[in-house]
C-alpha cells in the first residue's frame, strides 16, 4: 500500500506545469538613460550705479583768465546828429575769482549759485565825437584801468532727465534753469593821446569814468555727463530781457556835472552766454576742473541825460554793449 502511494505521489507531481525562467536577451536589458545636465547658473552683470542722495551740494573755487570789450553810442539832441559819440573800450583784461554753489534736491530741483569779483584789470579807451554833418570832430585814445568788476547769479531749475548707463558706467543728466544775474564793470580812463584834429595835449591824470551796469534774466539748460574718474558740463543761456545803466563822469570838463556828468539809461536788449568744464576727480569728493566762458549782452535803445548846473538835458541813448570770454580753472567739492 506505501509502495502504489509514493507512485501515485511522483505522477501528481510530475503532472505539475513547470516555468523555467530563461536569461534575459539582449533586446529586453535595461536601457540606462543619461540625466540631462542641470541649467547653467545665470550670473547678473555687474553694474555701476551712483547712489544719488536726497540732498547734494557742490561748491567750487574758480578763476576766470578773461579778457573782454564795452562799447556804447550816444545821439545828439533831437537825434541829430544819429552818433553825436561813440566810446569803444578794448583789450580788458581781468583775472577774476569766483566762488560757486550747486544744490540738488532729491536729484529734480535745483539753486545754483555764481559771485565773482575782479580788483585789477586794464585797456584802452577810443573816445570819437562827430558833427552834425556826422563828420569827425575828435578822436582820442586814453590807458584804462579796470579796476573793479563784479557779478552775481542765481538759477533756479529743475532735472528733467537723469540716465543710468547700462553697459558702460556713467551717468547723464539735463536740466532746466531760470534766474537773475547782476554784472558791473568800472572803467578809469587817464591821460590820453590826441589822434584827430592832433593839436591837443593831455596833462597827466584821471579823464573820465564809467560805470556799466547790467540787470538780466536768464533761460537756460545744463546738461552733464559723468564717469567715475572724469566729466564734463555744459551750459548755456539765452537774455530775452535786460536793463542797462552807465553812470558817465568827465573829470576835466567844466561845462558838466561830476556827480555823475551823463547817466545813460535803456531796456530791453539780450545776448547769449555759455561755458564749457572738464572736471577730473582726484579724490572721491573733490574735482580739478578746466573750462571755458563766453557773456555778451547788448542793450535797446533807451536815453541820455546830461547834466549841467543850470538844468538837465534828455538825448536819445543808441544802446551798449559788452562781451567777456576767456579760460576757466578752479577745484570743486562735493557733499
Amino acid at each position: 500500500t506505501l509502495v502504489i502511494a509514493l507512485v501515485l505521489a511522483d505522477a501528481a507531481w510530475a503532472q505539475r506545469e513547470v516555468v523555467v525562467l530563461a536569461p534575459p536577451t539582449v533586446d529586453e536589458r535595461p536601457v540606462l538613460v543619461q540625466a540631462p545636465p542641470p541649467p547653467p547658473v545665470l550670473v547678473p552683470e555687474e553694474r555701476w550705479v551712483e547712489i544719488v542722495p536726497a540732498f547734494r551740494a557742490d561748491f567750487g573755487v574758480r578763476t576766470w583768465i578773461s579778457t573782454g570789450q564795452s562799447s556804447l553810442s550816444v545821439a545828439g539832441a533831437n537825434g541829430t546828429p544819429p552818433t553825436l559819440s561813440h566810446l569803444r573800450w578794448s583789450r580788458l583784461n581781468n583775472t577774476i575769482f569766483e566762488v560757486t554753489a550747486d544744490l540738488v534736491w532729491r536729484d529734480r530741483w535745483i539753486l545754483d549759485i555764481d559771485l565773482g569779483a575782479g580788483t585789477s584789470g586794464g585797456g584802452t579807451l577810443r573816445d570819437r565825437d562827430f558833427n552834425d554833418d556826422g563828420s569827425l570832430s575828435s578822436d582820442t585814445a586814453h590807458r584804462l584801468r579796470n579796476d573793479q568788476l563784479f557779478y552775481f547769479s542765481f538759477d533756479l531749475g529743475y532735472r528733467f532727465a537723469a540716465i543710468e548707463f547700462d553697459r558702460r558706467p556713467g551717468r547723464f543728466t539735463f536740466d532746466g534753469l531760470i534766474g537773475f544775474q547782476h554784472w558791473e564793470e568800472r572803467y578809469r580812463a587817464f591821460d590820453g593821446v590826441d589822434l584827430y584834429p592832433g593839436t591837443r595835449v593831455f596833462t597827466p591824470g584821471l579823464t573820465a569814468t564809467n560805470r556799466f551796469l547790467w540787470d538780466s534774466l536768464r533761460l537756460g539748460a545744463r546738461a552733464k555727463l559723468e564717469y567715475p574718474r572724469w566729466s564734463v558740463e555744459g551750459r548755456i543761456y539765452v537774455i530775452p530781457f535786460t536793463s542797462f545803466e552807465d553812470t558817465d563822469i568827465h573829470h576835466r570838463r567844466d561845462d558838466v556835472r561830476h556827480d555823475p556828468s551823463f547817466i545813460d539809461r535803456a531796456d530791453g536788449g539780450g545776448g547769449v552766454q555759455g561755458d564749457l568744464t572738464f572736471r577730473y576727480r582726484l579724490t572721491p569728493y573733490m574735482n580739478l576742473e578746466a573750462g571755458y566762458r563766453w557773456w555778451s549782452l547788448r542793450s535797446g535803445d533807451g536815453y541820455t541825460i546830461t547834466r549841467t548846473d543850470d538844468a538837465d538835458f534828455i538825448s536819445p541813448f543808441n544802446g551798449a554793449r559788452t562781451f567777456r570770454h576767456g579760460l576757466t580753472l578752479g577745484l570743486s567739492f562735493w557733499f
